[in-house]
């Protein structure tokens, strides 16, 4: 099942042996984690952070998916059969994914069940009816015996596209300039809100132009960036109108 994988994102330690891993799990939680053996074919190896010629070790791959099992203090990583794809679209409500290259090039089956990861925001959605819509990335991912996708990491460069639903409603023009986990500067929106009246807490653009000429009305997001801030909106129901929504 999807539970038994993750992604490597990187590999680094002081030592080549013992090397220690950024990875992704099928939730899109984090983790730095220590791994003492990869599993190839049925045999054990221990792990290292590069090759280094010895045939009883391996090193532990980037970008890479492997099955998991965790010890009392560190994994053993497990190599596993994964497809891949580059300038990949992801598209809610489309059961597949297409790919310009690599082994997903000519789609790839998903289903209600298949985990989407995004491994750059942190984020899974279960379902093809339900994942965000995402162009331009680079996808690893791994079969289940229907020859359907069971688990999609999604990484790289990519933007996400705003689904149709994807509408947000100004109450105030009001935002404040923060610094992210990359210590870029953006701004959250702090009188958000969605259609359906529920509070948005993490609304967020890296323009501060766009946050400078936002004003009170309901907003359509078209285009994300890969840190999932808003790139593009367009308003779609004036300020007269949104106090209709308070």
């Amino acid at each position: 099942t999807a539970e038994d994988y993750l992604f490597v994102k990187e590999v680094g330690t002081v030592f080549n042996s013992e090397p220690s891993a950024k990875v992704v799990f099928y939730d899109g939680t984090e983790d730095t984690i220590t791994v003492d053996q990869i599993i190839d074919g049925g045999k054990s190896y221990d792990a290292v952070k590069s090759e280094d010629n010895n045939p009883a070790t391996k090193a532990v791959a980037e970008k890479t998916i492997y099955k998991f099992t965790k010890g009392s203090s560190s994994y053993d990583l497990e190599v596993v059969a994964e497809k891949a794809g580059t300038s990949a679209t992801v598209k809610k409500d489309v059961p597949s994914i297409s790919a310009q290259t690599g082994e997903a090039a000519n789609g790839q089956a998903t289903n209600n069940n298949t985990v989407f990861v995004d491994v750059e925001n942190n984020n899974s959605w279960v379902g093809y009816k339900n994942v965000s819509s995402k162009t331009g990335a680079d996808v690893k991912l791994v079969l289940n015996s229907d020859n359907v996708a069971e688990v999609v990491f999604i990484y790289g460069n990519f933007t996400s596209d705003a689904d149709a639903e994807d509408y947000i409603i100004l109450k105030g023009t009001g935002y404040q300039a923060e610094k992210d986990k990359n210590n870029k500067t953006v701004y959250r929106f702090i009188d958000a809100y969605y259609a359906n009246g529920e509070k948005v807490e993490d609304l967020y653009t890296a323009s501060e132009t766009l946050a400078k000429n936002a004003k009170k009305a309901m907003y359509l997001i078209e285009k994300r960036d890969g840190d999932d801030y808003v790139q593009t909106w367009t308003p779609s129901r004036s300020e007269e109108h949104t106090s209709e929504l308070q």
